[in-house]
Formats: structure tokens, C-alpha cells, sequence
């Protein structure tokens, strides 16, 4: 017996006697009859440092707990009414063999006995195995033990010219003589360690080939020489010189001999073995080369292919050659070579990859509900080989599962029935494929919700891309695979409003834009020919094309952005010609179609990697490499709808381009104009390009400069003018500025800033910059210092003044205020009063009242709530529709006091008319808007108002400048029935004058006519009408509150009828009633010119006319006007 298995067994014996010791701990007993069972208990795994049991409960009893004991160590664990799986802290003693005590504990209560069970760890593997020494028939080897026990060792060993014949012998001590060799072969060797009938998991080689030594020369004569097929010697071989045919290089190629498993780590050895007394003058500069299939792979810096060589001894150079990971293309044969010889060994056998998917991913119940969970494991090739384990929150033990799996060879069911709210959460499906070498663990996750009847909750619904997103708990961040024919996955917030938010698309690729960027990398690699481009072109171009049916995805557009990244840096000067920049700039000219902007956008929100400003940058990169051999009389021009590409070679030193897109339809040319002066050589290579649309994409990083973006526009030199000196002259750039001004609705004065784009940290933050640029405005372009890509933003003249700022909102505030609190008061006199001024008048200016309250309440409390999106929404929604209905209701106001100016009968009433045109137009009006911006852009990103991009604005500005033109012609008309009644002919020309400025001081603030001042303070240099426009419209209640309450015959005498009523019930007037008042509003002087001109033009009524005027003289002392 070894002293290493004689300490093993006293391990065992010493850890017997301490847990005997241990039995004297204090548990609580009860009757016999009463003590649960003690446990079954199976080894189920070992390894070097733990080992793994199974402990079954005893029939019919659910176990509180377990204590498991083993050596000096002791530990509980929680029991179940099934099984459960225990593994020891990595604290075992490798090759020893250990005793396990295990007891079952309910509520306390220790069972009376302990099952116990012998188990043993798995050696270490040997620290070295070295050569040391050899003979004509036998190599010695010294092998150092790792940590633990052994009992031995098992030796293989094979010749090196014979891989079918291998041997094992097994010795129990670290000096180890293997005899009976071929004299002058080399020999594989590699040792494992042997302990308890285990053995170690992983063989050690020896530190090199171990290589008998040679007979005497005749006795080489007479031996069968190597395999001449595998060999190929020279007199002079590389820097090496071999003093004879007789000296041969010898060696292999290791590889796995089974198949291996796509993304795994592969390893190819390949061993050579130079006899050294055949080297006279051996040089350090000879190394082994790797051939991947037809391609050398030796030099090159590769991303998945490694080379480990080692030449310390030189008469056996190795070297590996390391997949990591291994790809399904790389099924390709392998070829070593050193000194010229050359050695082949087929392609590796290669796996796919398996994919799990389980169904269904998301899914929630009601409480009490069930659930069957389906795991699949496709594209496998060997079932035998796969084992599904389920798992709950991380725990793998099956009482937590709720149900128990059912797994055929390719599928796993597992069904969840009387699921409660303890079961809610991530149920993982982990199919671990083997290998005789490799394992490799898939996963894939469903996740339940378990309901109760009071959690609010995110709708099921479908996206338009047809992910359905299922009933979600608020709060939610939800993980669904991406659609057929895309690899990755999608994300989705259910926010705590029960709203869902916007899906994340980032990591949702193509699986042919996936593709594309393998083939890149291959090519970048030098394992794919580089002929390949154009395929991939071709390909990309097939995905990115406007014709195909699939929107493009975030991820989409930023994968394809790294793989043209990745294709401008392996394209050479044998590949530029002009059809490959033709297609190069298609794929560019999809990429930028506008149906992708708000796709960019969210690029540029849900990539930290990526934006669209790098698209610039790989098309700057595309020209200097295509202008390096370009002539001057074939220069490249690729127009298109969303870019122009101008790669052009001069002779001169004046570079003047002219560019526009292949759909523009207008005369303007954008313009890029530079003077080199005489710092050139007189052969300039320059690249100019146009970007139509980028500008709207880009992402602007900074507050300073903000407005709207023009055209981009880029030059850069290829060669002829070094890019690091500054530019003799300013460049100059000229944008179509008025189809900047139409596109966005500018009118009036507005400021114009030349910009570039800043791709460098160290200047500034990405993005605009105007370091280096000026707007002329004699020459009507943009002059700049340095090259790059360059655009103008434009944007509206805004009050730079803070002071008038700070006034106007003071104005605003207090108006709005004091509007506010003037409706309210009218709306309570009038309901006091209702009795006596009844008519559709009053009805119209109790509707005027609830629409400004509203609309200036709103306009106080949400204008600046941008914070919450959904919410400015509504907002701003609600102010367009109340301050439309101010308007609205204006307008049937000066309907009504059109038709009681110049009618002289009393007609039918209009008023459900005009209360339609006063609510129903609005609401008309915002629900087109919403619906044509339902996909966002309704408001303004500063305030809770409409935006003036796309025109939005106008939605409100539109129906307010009808209705205000329409209340001018009121106006004039009701003036003109005032001043040429009867009435007023009486007056002097003075009293005439009065009449009429105070009338229009009365009309111009109640029909809304004020608003003109808004019009006309569209600049600084008008500020008086900014605070004209402000005092004027935040006090529109209140004028309603003077004209329709204070100064209101009707309301006055409604009061006195009120106040004579209250103060006699028993008086009953006689006659007509007569006040005196002064006549302050318009409506008073209608009325007077009524009865006035009534009585002059019938000073003798017949008794018809007296029925008349009698009639006409109620209506005007029971009407506002």
C-alpha cells in the first residue's frame, strides 16, 4: 500500500471518529414513533473540491431541514417533500475519500438515526511531467503530483509514426521508466492521476517530445525510414543548413479527434522534431506557418485566430493554433510547415451551434391560474449527447418549480398548475450539450406574472413591426426575441402610467446584415478573398433598399453603419472602381431615406456607440482611398436622392463644386468654393459630397447652438494639399437658404449660424460647432477656416433682452391672473341674475367665460411641465383646443352682434349654431392635428405649446387669422349701422368722433382683433408690440368682465330689477321702466338708436307699428345689447 492511499484511509478514519464525537449535541426527541425517518442519500457528482449528493425525503413526510455532516464539518439545509441537491463548499481534500452523515429534522425534531454514505473527490491533475531522460528503448519521466492524494499514475504514449498503436501503463511512484521503445523515434506522452478508481479530469503532456536515442550507423542503414510521404528535405532548407539527405524533419498535426461544439475553444498542435546533430548553424529567424485552408494565417493579427509557437529547444519547435471561439466556417483543412516540410490534417469536425428557444417568453395569470412552458432545442446534431435542466429564480431544486418536467430528446414540457404569487418570476431552461471535451450550457428564460385582481397593468398589444407585448405589471422592463429573420432581442418599459413606452430595436439585427459583418471581418482577417466585397455590397444593398418590405430596426442601421466602417478599411487600390462606389453610396442613400429618421433617432438614444454623424466619417474615408488613383479625366459623380458624392482630380488650384440631389427640382446649386493659392502642387484630389437629409438626423449635443439644420455639406483633399495646414483662404459654402426658410415656416427676420460638425472630443463636444465660421451676409454664404462637413441653422429671432423677458412674464402672469378671477366673477353675476338676461347673448358669454378660464388656468399651471412627454402632450392639446374655442366663440359672438346691428325684425334664434361653431370647430381642428402627429412632434420641446416644426403651429394661427379677419369685417360693419343710425346722425361731428373711437376701443379687445399685435412683434427691433400683445390678450377676461358685466345696461338694470324686488315683493311697477345711466358700451348705443330712431321716423303709430315698437322695447330692456 502507497503512503498516499494509507493517508487517505486515515483521512477517512480520523473524520469517522470526530463525527462520533459529535453525537452528543443536544436536539430535541420525542417518542420514537414520532421521529421522522432519516433520509436516501445518493452521490450524485465529484470533482477535485466538492461533491455533490442527493437526499431524498422519506415517504410521505415533508422535511423541515437537513443536517449534513461530514469530517469536522457540519451544515443545514433546507428540507422538502421531494428532493434536494446539496453541494459541499469547495473545501475537500482532492483524491480522498470522505463519510457523509445526513438527518432529517421536522420543526426541530432530529431523526433518531443518520444515513450515512462514503464518497470520494476527484484527483488533481499532475502540476509537470518532464523528460528526463532517454536511452536507445526507454524514456524516463518525472511527474510532480497537484494538490491532494493519489494513488498512482496512468502513462500514455504512442510513436509518433504510429497513432494507431497506443499504450497505458499505470506506475504508483513519481519516477516513471517506460520501456521496450523503437531506438531513434519520438514518443507522445501524457500523464493523468489515479486515486480511489478516479482519475484526474484533464491528461498533462510532457514539457516536449521525448526522442530515443539512435543505433550505430549501420544499424540506422538497415531500419525502415520515416514516412517519406509526410517529408520533404534539402541540402539547404531556409536559413538552416542540413548536412545530409540523410538528416529528415519529422513531426504531426494534433487536432480533436471528435467533433467539437460551434463557440467553443479549439486547439490544433502541430510538433516538429529536427535531429540536432543534422543542424549545423540554426537561425532564430525560422518559424512554423499555418495554413488555413489556402490562406497563411501565420503574421497576420487575427480576431478569432491565435498562434502560441515556442522555439526554446530547437530541435522541436510547436506551435498551437487556437479557434477562439470556432466558427461553423471554419471546417477547413490545416497545414503546419517548418523549414519548408509540411505536414496536412483534414478540417475540423464542426457543430452548429444548437438554439434553445422556450415558449411562451412573457406570459401573465391570474392567481390560481396555469402555465406549460415548452423548451426546444433545434438545429442539434446528436440528441444523445444534450440534458435539459429547469430552473426557478436561480434555484434547481423541483419542489420549487411547481410541476414536474417532462423531457423527450429534443423537447422539455414542464406545466405549472394552482400557480400563486410566490410563483412569479423567471423560469430558465438550460440545455447543457456535451462533447467528449467540451461542455457548452444554452439558456433561454420565460417569465410569469402571477396577477392579483388589484396590480394595475400595461394592455396586451401588437407594435407595428407585429411583436405582441403581453398584459405586463407596471413598472416592467419586458425581454422578447426579435422577429423571424432578425438575431437578438427586443425591450420594452411598461411604465408606472400603464402606459407602454417605446421598443428598443438596438440589439435586433438582420441575420444577412449579421452575415455581412462576418464576411467583413473574414476579409479583414485575409480568410475570405477580398473579391467577396462586392457580394457584400450587394447583400447590404438587397437589406437597406427602400423596395423592401421590413422597415429598417435601430440595430439594423447601426450594424450596417460598423460594417461599412469595417469595409472601408479593407478596401484596396485594386478594388476602387466606380461601380464599387456606386454601390457604396446607394447603401448610404437608403441609409439616409427619410422614412429612417426617426429610426436614427433612436440610434442615437439607445446606442452609446453609434450615430449618424458616422456615416460622414466613413464616407470621408470611402474618397481618400477611391481618389488615390484617380485620373483627371474620369472623375467619379454618384448622385442621389438623399446624397451627392463629387470625387474629383484638378490640375489647378481652384476647387469649385456645384451639387444637388438627384430629386431636387429647383434651380439652386449648393456650392463649395476653396483657393489653394500657391501652396499646391497643381494636382489636387479632392472629395465633396452633399447630404440632403443627415441634418435633421444629426444629434446636437450642445445648448448653445440650436435651429433648424440646412443641407450638409463636405470637402475634404485626398491628396495634393496637406490636411494639418491651415487654408490659405476661407472656404466657401453656399446653402439653398430660402428652402430652408419654406421647409420650416420662417417668416420675418432670422438668425442664421454656420456650423461643422466636431467629431473631436478634445476640440469641444461632438457635434455643431461654429469655431472657425461666419455667415456673410454680402455674399450669402457661409466662409470657414478649416475642411470638414459644414451646415447653416436657422432659427427665429427670439427676445434676446432678459429684462423685457422677465417684464413680459410678469405681465403675462398678472393678466392671466386677473382674467381668471374676472370670468369667475362674471359667471357668478350672471347665474344670479339669469332670470333677468336670459337670451342667447348671455349664453354665448358664459361659454367665452368657461373657455378662458380653462385656457389660462392651463396656460399658468402646465405650460413648462416638458418633463413628462405624454402629459406636455395633453397639455398642449388642451390649450390649442381652449384657446381655439375663445376664437370660435369671438366669432359667434360677432355674428350675433352683426345680426343684432343690422336686422331690424326679431328672427329665430341661431344659437345651438353658433355654440357648435364655438366648440365643435376646435375640437375638428386639434383632433386632425393629433392625428396626422400621433407618432410625436405635437408640441415644442421648451413648452407645453405647438411646436413650429412641420407646421404644427399653424393648426392654431390658421383658424385664429380667419377668425380675426372676419371679426374686422364685423367690426366695420356694426360701425357703420352705429354711425349711420339715426341716433347718432343727430350728433355733433365731435360727439360722432367719441362715439366711435370708444366703440372700436370696446369691439377690438372683446372679437379677439388684438391679436394682430402678436403679428406685428415678430421682432426686436418691435418690442412695443410684444408688450402690447402680452397686456392686451392675458387681460382678455377681464375686458369680458368690463364690457359684458360693469358697463352692461342690461346687467345694470337686471340689478336694479333684482334690488327693487328684494327690497318690495308687494310693489308692482307701472309703465315703462326708466333709468339714468351714461352709455358706456356699444351695446348701449345700439339700443338707444333703436328706440330713438324708432320714434322719430313714427311719431304717429297706427296700432299695428305701436304692437311693434312694443315688443321691440321688451326685447331691449331683457337684452345685453
Amino acid at each position: 500500500m502507497s503512503e498516499r492511499k494509507l493517508r487517505s484511509e486515515v483521512t477517512v478514519v480520523l473524520c469517522v471518529i470526530y463525527l462520533l464525537g459529535c453525537n452528543g449535541e443536544n436536539y430535541v426527541t420525542k417518542d420514537m414513533a414520532h421521529l421522522p425517518d432519516p433520509p436516501e442519500v445518493e452521490i450524485i457528482g465529484q470533482t477535485t473540491n466538492t461533491i455533490t449528493i442527493n437526499i431524498t425525503a422519506p415517504p410521505l413526510q415533508t422535511i423541515t431541514k437537513y443536517q449534513v455532516r461530514y469530517c469536522k464539518f457540519s451544515y443545514f439545509i433546507k428540507g422538502s417533500s421531494s428532493s434536494t441537491i446539496y453541494t459541499t463548499p469547495s473545501n475537500i481534500v482532492p483524491g480522498s475519500a470522505y463519510r457523509f452523515y445526513v438527518a432529517s429534522f421536522v420543526d426541530g425534531v432530529k431523526s433518531a438515526n443518520e444515513t450515512n454514505v462514503t464518497a470520494y473527490s476527484v484527483p488533481s491533475s499532475p502540476l509537470n511531467v518532464k523528460i528526463s531522460g532517454c536511452t536507445s528503448s526507454s524514456i524516463n519521466l518525472t511527474v510532480t503530483p497537484g494538490t491532494g492524494s493519489y494513488d498512482g499514475f496512468k502513462v500514455t504514449y504512442f510513436n509518433t509514426r504510429d497513432h494507431e498503436n497506443i499504450a497505458q501503463m499505470t506506475y504508483i511512484t513519481t519516477d516513471i521508466s517506460i520501456a521496450a521503445l523503437d531506438p531513434g523515434s519520438e514518443y507522445n506522452v501524457s500523464v493523468i492521476t489515479i486515486a480511489n478508481d478516479l482519475q484526474s479530469t484533464e491528461s498533462v503532456y510532457a514539457d516536449h517530445l521525448a526522442v530515443t536515442h539512435k543505433r550505430s550507423r549501420s544499424a540506422i542503414e538497415e531500419t525502415t525510414p520515416v514516412n517519406e510521404a509526410l517529408l520533404d528535405t534539402s541540402t539547404s532548407i531556409g536559413n538552416v543548413d542540413i548536412q545530409d539527405d540523410m538528416c529528415k524533419i519529422s513531426g504531426y498535426i494534433r487536432k480533436p479527434d471528435h467533433w467539437v461544439i460551434e463557440g467553443s475553444t479549439v486547439r490544433i498542435l502541430a510538433i516538429f522534431s529536427i535531429h540536432v546533430e543534422c543542424i549545423a548553424t540554426p537561425q532564430p529567424s525560422a518559424e512554423i506557418q499555418w495554413y488555413f485552408g489556402e490562406f497563411d494565417v501565420t503574421k497576420k493579427n487575427l480576431s478569432r485566430i491565435h498562434i502560441q509557437s515556442n522555439y526554446s529547444q530547437v530541435e522541436i519547435p510547436w506551435s498551437y493554433l487556437i479557434f477562439d471561439p470556432v466558427s461553423i466556417s471554419d471546417d477547413r483543412p490545416l497545414r503546419a510547415c517548418y523549414l519548408k516540410t509540411c505536414f496536412n490534417t483534414s478540417a475540423i469536425h464542426i457543430h452548429r451551434l444548437p438554439e434553445v428557444r422556450i415558449n411562451p417568453v412573457v406570459l401573465s395569470v391570474e392567481d390560481g391560474g396555469k402555465v406549460t412552458l415548452t423548451c426546444t432545442i433545434t438545429r442539434y446534431e446528436d440528441e444523445n449527447d444534450i440534458e435539459f435542466i429547469w430552473t426557478f429564480n436561480g434555484f434547481t431544486n423541483e419542489s420549487t418549480l411547481s410541476g414536474v418536467p417532462v423531457t423527450t430528446n429534443e423537447t422539455s414540457v414542464l406545466q405549472l398548475v394552482d400557480l400563486t404569487l410566490h410563483n412569479s418570476g423567471n423560469y430558465v431552461c438550460s440545455v447543457m450539450v456535451y462533447n467528449i471535451k467540451d461542455t457548452i450550457s444554452l439558456t433561454s428564460t420565460s417569465t410569469i406574472y402571477v396577477l392579483s385582481k388589484d396590480v394595475k397593468t400595461c394592455p396586451n398589444i401588437t407594435d407595428e413591426r407585429g411583436l405582441e407585448w403581453p398584459l405586463t405589471p407596471v413598472g416592467t422592463q419586458l425581454t422578447l426575441p426579435c422577429p423571424n429573420t432578425f438575431t437578438g432581442n427586443v425591450t420594452r418599459d411598461c411604465m408606472q402610467d400603464g402606459l407602454w413606452g417605446k421598443v428598443n430595436y438596438i440589439n435586433c439585427v438582420r441575420t444577412q446584415i449579421n452575415n455581412a459583418l462576418e464576411q467583413v471581418i473574414g476579409i479583414k482577417d485575409g480568410l475570405i478573398h477580398a473579391d467577396e466585397i462586392h457580394n457584400v455590397l450587394q447583400s447590404i444593398a438587397e437589406v437597406t433598399s427602400a423596395t423592401n418590405e421590413t422597415r429598417l430596426t435601430s440595430g439594423d442601421l447601426s450594424k450596417t453603419s460598423l460594417v461599412l466602417s469595417e469595409l472601408v478599411d479593407v478596401i484596396d487600390d485594386s478594388q476602387t472602381s466606380p461601380n464599387l462606389t456606386k454601390n457604396f453610396v446607394d447603401i448610404v442613400d437608403n441609409m439616409l431615406s427619410p422614412v429612417n429618421r426617426d429610426t436614427w433617432i433612436d440610434v442615437t438614444k439607445q446606442s452609446t456607440s453609434t450615430d449618424v454623424s458616422d456615416i460622414m466619417d466613413t464616407v470621408e474615408k470611402l474618397g481618400n482611398i477611391v481618389g488615390k488613383n484617380l485620373s483627371v479625366a474620369s472623375p467619379i459623380v454618384v448622385e442621389r436622392s438623399n446624397i451627392v458624392v463629387e470625387i474629383k482630380r484638378i490640375q489647378d488650384n481652384d476647387i469649385h463644386s456645384n451639387l444637388n440631389t438627384s430629386t431636387n427640382d429647383s434651380y439652386f446649386q449648393n456650392q463649395i468654393a476653396l483657393n489653394l493659392g500657391s501652396g499646391t502642387t497643381g494636382d489636387v484630389t479632392y472629395t465633396a459630397v452633399l447630404y440632403s437629409t443627415i441634418g435633421k438626423i444629426l444629434p446636437n449635443n450642445t445648448n448653445v447652438l440650436t435651429g433648424y439644420p440646412s443641407e450638409v455639406l463636405g470637402l475634404s483633399i485626398v491628396h495634393g494639399y496637406s490636411s494639418s495646414r491651415h487654408l490659405p483662404s476661407n472656404i466657401s459654402l453656399t446653402f439653398d437658404i430660402e428652402k430652408l426658410r419654406s421647409e420650416n415656416n420662417l417668416t420675418g427676420n432670422v438668425n442664421i449660424k454656420c456650423v461643422f460638425w466636431n467629431f473631436n472630443k478634445a476640440a469641444g463636444p461632438i457635434g455643431w460647432s461654429d469655431i472657425g465660421c461666419s455667415w456673410s451676409s454680402q455674399r450669402n454664404a457661409c466662409l470657414c477656416n478649416h475642411l470638414t462637413n459644414f451646415a447653416v441653422l436657422m432659427s427665429p429671432i427670439q427676445i434676446s433682452n432678459e429684462i423685457d423677458i422677465a417684464r413680459l412674464r410678469i405681465i403675462t402672469l398678472a393678466g392671466c391672473s386677473l382674467s381668471i378671477l374676472s370670468t369667475a366673477i362674471t359667471m357668478v353675476v350672471y347665474a344670479l341674475l339669469w332670470r333677468y338676461i336670459k337670451n342667447d347673448r348671455s349664453v354665448l358669454v358664459l361659454n367665452m367665460c368657461v373657455a378662458v378660464t380653462a385656457g389660462y388656468a392651463l396656460f399658468l399651471g402646465g405650460l413648462d411641465r416638458t418633463d413628462d412627454n405624454v402629459l406636455c402632450t395633453v397639455v398642449a392639446a388642451l390649450l390649442h383646443f381652449f384657446f381655439l374655442a375663445i376664437f370660435c366663440l369671438m366669432l359667434a359672438d360677432g355674428i350675433q352682434l352683426l345680426r343684432r346691428t343690422t336686422v331690424v325684425m326679431n328672427v329665430k334664434s341661431i344659437l345651438k349654431w353658433l355654440l357648435l361653431i364655438g366648440w365643435g370647430l376646435p375640437a375638428i381642428i386639434v383632433g386632425i392635428t393629433i392625428g396626422i402627429k400621433h407618432d410625436g412632434g405635437y408640441h415644442s420641446k421648451t413648452y407645453c405649446w405647438l411646436t413650429l416644426t412641420d407646421g404644427v403651429l399653424y393648426s392654431f394661427v390658421g383658424p385664429v387669422l380667419v377668425i380675426i379677419l372676419v371679426n374686422v369685417a364685423v367690426m366695420i360693419l356694426v360701425l357703420k349701422a352705429l354711425l349711420t343710425s339715426q341716433f347718432i346722425m343727430t350728433k355733433s361731428q365731435k360727439q360722432k368722433v367719441v362715439s366711435a373711437v370708444r366703440s372700436v376701443c370696446v369691439l377690438l379687445p372683446v372679437l379677439g382683433i388684438t391679436w394682430f399685435f402678436g403679428i406685428l412683434s415678430i421682432n426686436d427691433d418691435l418690442i412695443v408690440f410684444q408688450y402690447l400683445f402680452a397686456a392686451t390678450n392675458s387681460l382678455q377676461g377681464f375686458f369680458i368682465f368690463l364690457f359684458h358685466c360693469v358697463l352692461s345696461v342690461p346687467v345694470r338694470r337686471a340689478i336694479e330689477q333684482k334690488y327693487r324686488k328684494s327690497v318690495s315683493k308687494s310693489y308692482q311697477s307701472q309703465g315703462t321702466l326708466t333709468t339714468r345711466s351714461s352709455r358706456n358700451s356699444t351695446d348701449n348705443i345700439i339700443d338707444e338708436s333703436r328706440q330713438r330712431g324708432k320714434k322719430t321716423s313714427s311719431p304717429q303709430p297706427s296700432q299695428h307699428t305701436t304692437k311693434f315698437l312694443h315688443l321691440n322695447q321688451q326685447y331691449t330692456i331683457n337684452s345685453p345689447l
